[in-house]
């Protein structure tokens, strides 16, 4: 069972060109066992927001608090707690999964969980692809992998920004399963999604307006 998690975010503010504001003051925590909802308009940030939250990028003004045990843990330390995914996230495709999964285990620093990666590439229906090049894979496939990735380190906190994209519905399915699972065992996640499937799996949801 996951420890006591919290992810604090507090005076949250992001700019962009001409320092015009995407957002400003968001303030909000989240618990153990939560799946929070960013919402909005296109263009009001629910990416930015995200991608701050994960750590991939930098707010203007404001803090992200990562929490375990009621101790604040260290930036350097973030990195093997958190999973991430994406549509508009990288992968290097040409390696293999199983090369991939290597290659990411030593860049995160933990230990390689061979037997995990092999359930996970089998509940994704790619266990046979496993000694493929990445690049010789579907849009869909390549999203799979991206998600065996993320799940694969058995990070705390997980972050997905539309997470249904380029998947079929038997993918969507085991991703939900996985998502529940990850709230069952107390982890924290969060999605920034406007589709209304997506926002079904949230407990808690901030709706961002479009800055003028």
């Amino acid at each position: 069972m996951i420890r006591n998690l919290q992810l604090k975010a507090k005076d949250l503010s992001k700019s962009f060109y001409l320092n015009r504001p995407i957002f400003s003051n968001i303030s909000f925590g989240i618990e153990k066992s939560e799946i929070f909802g960013i919402a909005g308009e296109n263009g009001s940030g629910k990416s930015t927001l995200l991608k701050i939250l994960a750590g991939v990028s930098s707010p203007t003004s404001g803090k992200v608090d990562f929490i375990i045990d009621e101790n604040i843990i260290e930036d350097s330390n973030l990195f093997e707690l958190i999973g991430f995914v994406s549509p508009y996230l990288n992968i290097y495709e040409e390696f293999t999964p199983i090369e991939h999964f290597r290659i990411a285990s030593k860049i995160k620093g933990f230990k390689q969980n061979k037997e995990l990666e092999l359930n996970l590439l089998k509940e994704f229906k790619l266990l046979n692809r496993r000694n493929d090049p990445i690049k010789t894979f579907s849009s869909g496939m390549k999203q799979r992998v991206k998600y065996i990735l993320a799940f694969s380190s058995e990070p705390l906190f997980m972050f997905f920004d539309e997470p249904y994209t380029n998947l079929d519905t038997e993918g969507i399915r085991i991703v939900n399963e996985l998502i529940r699972s990850h709230k069952n065992k107390g982890g924290v996640t969060v999605i920034a999604s406007n589709d209304d499937r997506e926002k079904l799996l949230c407990n808690n949801i901030i709706e961002l307006k479009k800055q003028n």
